[in-house]
């Protein structure tokens, strides 16, 4: 004798549905489980229309499928149940989504005007910086503690371009790159030759070099 298929009219819970033909069949969700070989964690999704719980794809089709022939119901009763709670699932999804694209471009649009402010101050602090710090100074020739018999000494440096530089109370020129060359007179023994370099606004820079002038027995 063919096992009759059992109908749901004008049923609107999918959930409630499967509960319904499982109840007329008669058996427990546990023996169905066991008898279809699907994990029981699904058919308890089923029952309780909670689809998001099952694999995504055709996979939970197939179960839902295999589950309502078991029971003997008619799939084509059964499928718009599910397709109700899908599409139910979408819109949540969608205004979860709409609420989510809102939200963000907002915080990213705060979050851009505080990185913009701190960017900013941090270039005036800069700025700031570089106008009051002591300009750069390094004296490249001669050595510090040079011993010479030359009465005239050569010394080159290099700083920042628009820097006055002063060496023994004397201004020396310096171009675009911020180098400066002059030559200075040196007298018998020990000679402290100071070099300053000091920007208009900012603080002073300044170092020593000490020579020492030792003339050659004529």
């Amino acid at each position: 004798m063919t096992p009759q298929t059992i109908k749901i009219i004008n049923q609107e819970d999918l959930g409630a549905s499967l509960k319904k033909l499982r109840g007329a069949l008669g058996v427990s969700l546990e023996k169905t489980a066991e008898d279809l070989k699907i994990p029981l964690r699904y058919l308890e999704a089923l029952e309780n229309n909670r689809l998001n719980d099952l694999p995504g794809g055709d996979y939970a089709k197939k179960i839902l499928i295999s589950y309502v022939n078991y029971l003997r119901g008619d799939f084509k009763t059964i499928w718009p149940l599910a397709k109700k709670i899908i599409k139910a699932g979408k819109r949540r999804g969608r205004g979860l989504e709409q609420r989510y694209f809102l939200v963000v471009p907002r915080f990213v649009k705060k979050t851009l005007a505080v990185l913009l402010v701190l960017g900013i101050l941090i270039f005036l602090l800069w700025k700031v910086e570089q106008i009051f710090a002591p300009p750069p100074l390094k004296i490249i020739e001669p050595p510090d503690g040079l011993i010479t018999s030359d009465r005239q000494l050569k010394i080159v440096g290099q700083s920042q371009a628009e820097v006055e530089i002063v060496i023994n109370n004397k201004p020396i020129f310096v171009d675009n790159q911020g180098n400066f060359t002059t030559t200075v007179d040196l007298q018998n023994g020990l000679n402290l030759i100071k070099i300053i370099a000091q920007k208009r606004y900012g603080q002073l820079n300044s170092a020593e070099v000490r020579v020492l002038l030792k003339e050659l027995n004529k």
